[in-house]
């Protein structure tokens, strides 16, 4: 007996993923890309990597410049509060932050 994965099923709201697949990565039908930013370093989990940041209408993803597999997919669900910094910093000048506090059940 085979089953029959249901393709249908939306997660991309409501999960929190770490090193997705490319495929997982990819907009499904129904998702729209609202902005895409680059160069954003990852602060906590990749200190130094610079990547892109996507935001659609499900979710954040940040996705690594040197290794696509190395990746974050935020559910919009997932997330408790957003906070914006405005930092200065002797390398770079002004530096923007964003802080994302999530929960995951």
């Amino acid at each position: 007996m085979t089953s029959k994965v249901n393709n249908d099923f939306i997660w991309q709201d409501r999960d929190i993923r770490f090193d997705s697949r490319a495929v997982d990565l990819e907009l499904r039908k129904g998702e729209v890309a609202i902005e895409t930013l680059t160069e954003v370093e990852d602060t906590k989990g990749n200190t130094g990597d610079r990547g892109m940041l996507v935001s659609t209408n499900l979710r954040f993803m940040w996705i690594s410049a040197k290794k696509k597999r190395t990746n974050l997919s935020i559910g919009l669900h997932c997330i408790v509060n957003m906070r914006l910094h405005t930092k200065s910093t002797t390398l770079s000048g002004a530096v923007h932050t964003v802080v994302v506090m999530t929960k995951f059940q």
